[in-house]
């Protein structure tokens, strides 16, 4: 299985490519490329961790570096820098990427792959707008996103002068217009929605981490966060979908982004929008990524 993991830094992203790195190495699947944006990061750290993460495996480290229209809240992205210290990823030589062009080359040259985004979708709308060939080598997206009723978990209530609802997933929030273009771009799409993110919590899970190599990087930084009730293995869950798991159920359905006034970011249904399914049960998923981890 051939697959790029995009994100947008933060410490569950970073997790998450730990795992797809891990299922990398026992051959379980192709890991291709990483590719940033750092919507809920800072650059630099996040380029550092994700460089240490995949360190001689001669795995490309992309950045994307546009601007996206919203951005988490600046102490979110500010932990990025604690985080990269932690891993001990501080270091010039951790400091090095590719250009937005190289993941485009890499989509070309490859087929059937999975591209797993666990922040905005904005990398992959500009990939298609580039080179809308691209379609054909791309046999799912899997996005850690979506909200269709209330964000139960961190809602976004009020980011500077701009009240909103809280009924939109933050990763359609910070570019609803990314996320509406590749959702009516024709592809097969697998979301994760804050409905079932937000049940996978932190705590669900630390506390039986296995005393391995991986087990061990994954205590470490989640330390930083089993503190916070609200904190949830986001997206974590959704890479360990590669990892295999038949007891999964789907939902399909035509849905669009609202991507104005205070729903901005909302996913709504909708006869005229595109197609996707919609994870809406995955059993025993805290006994699943603790095999996978293990």
């Amino acid at each position: 299985m051939n697959v790029i993991h995009s994100h947008d830094g933060a410490a569950d992203d970073q997790m998450a490519l730990l795992l797809l790195t891990h299922l990398h190495k026992s051959k379980q699947i192709n890991l291709l490329a990483v590719s940033i944006l750092p919507a809920d990061s800072r650059a630099k750290p996040a380029i550092q961790m994700s460089n240490k993460i995949v360190e001689d495996m001669g795995i490309p480290v992309i950045f994307n570096d546009k601007e996206t229209p919203n951005k988490f809240p600046d102490e979110w992205r500010d932990e990025t820098i604690k985080i990269c210290k932690l891993l001990d990823a501080d270091h010039d030589k951790y400091y090095k990427y590719e250009s937005f062009e190289t993941l485009i080359e890499i989509m070309k040259t490859y087929s059937n792959i999975t591209f797993i985004e666990t922040g905005s979708l904005t990398t992959l709308a500009d990939c298609l707008k580039m080179n809308d060939s691209i379609k054909q080598h791309i046999e799912r997206i899997i996005w850690t996103g979506g909200c269709f009723d209330n964000n139960p978990g961190k809602s976004i209530k009020k980011i500077g002068d701009e009240v909103m609802d809280g009924t939109q997933s933050w990763n359609a929030f910070i570019d609803p217009m990314s996320a509406k273009y590749v959702i009516n771009s024709n592809m097969k799409i697998i979301m994760f929605p804050s409905e079932l993110t937000n049940n996978i919590k932190l705590s669900d899970i630390y506390h039986n981490l296995p005393y391995t190599e991986i087990g061990e990087i994954f205590r470490k930084v989640y330390a930083e966060y089993i503190n916070d009730a609200s904190y949830c293995i986001w997206d974590v869950f959704t890479v360990s979908y590669v990892g295999g798991n038949p007891f999964i159920e789907f939902e399909g359905n035509h849905i669009d982004i609202i991507t104005e006034g205070i729903s901005t970011g909302k996913t709504v249904e909708s006869p005229n929008g595109g197609y996707v399914y919609v994870v809406i049960n995955f059993e025993d998923p805290i006994s699943h990524i603790l095999k996978l981890i293990g």
